[in-house]
C-alpha cells in the first residue's frame, strides 16, 4: 500500500487558517503520550477537530513545580492538574480513545502497524466527508 492523502490545492497565507481547521486530522496515542501532548489531544477532541486513535496515554496531567531550598536541594511540588475541556482529569483518565488499536513496537514499515494502517483509514474517510 502506498500512503497518499490528497494536497490541498490553492495552499496560500489567505486560505490557510480555513484549511487547518478543516483538513481531515487523527492524533496517535499511546502509553508514552505524556502531560503537554495529552492536553492538546484532548482539547482537538473534545473541540470536534480530530479523532483520537491508539492505546490508553500516560495520565500524566499533573503540573508540578520546582522549588529550591536553602540546603542546595529541591522540592517537586505537583502545584495543579491538567483537565480536558469536558472537566475530566487527565491525570485520573488519560484521554478519551476514539478507536482503540493496539500498537506495534516501533517499527520503519509503517505500513505493518495497525494504528498508523487505522490512521489512514480514518483519514480518507473524513476526506470523503469533507468532499460531499
Amino acid at each position: 500500500m502506498k500512503f497518499a492523502i490528497p494536497l490541498y490545492e490553492g495552499l496560500n497565507d489567505k486560505n490557510t487558517m480555513g484549511i487547518l481547521k478543516s483538513a481531515p486530522l487523527v492524533v496517535l496515542v499511546n502509553g508514552e503520550t505524556a502531560r503537554g501532548a495529552e492536553h492538546v489531544a484532548a482539547a482537538l477532541r473534545e473541540n470536534g477537530r480530530a479523532k483520537i486513535i491508539g492505546t490508553e496515554t500516560a495520565k500524566r496531567g499533573d503540573v508540578q513545580a520546582v522549588v529550591p531550598l536553602k540546603s542546595k536541594k529541591a522540592m517537586k511540588l505537583t502545584s495543579g492538574y491538567l483537565v480536558e475541556p469536558n472537566s475530566r482529569r487527565i491525570d485520573e483518565d488519560g484521554v478519551t480513545i476514539d478507536i482503540v488499536v493496539g500498537m506495534n513496537s516501533i517499527s520503519t514499515d509503517l505500513e505493518q502497524d495497525a494504528a498508523v494502517l487505522k490512521a489512514y483509514t480514518e483519514l480518507k474517510i473524513q476526506h470523503r466527508q469533507e468532499a460531499n
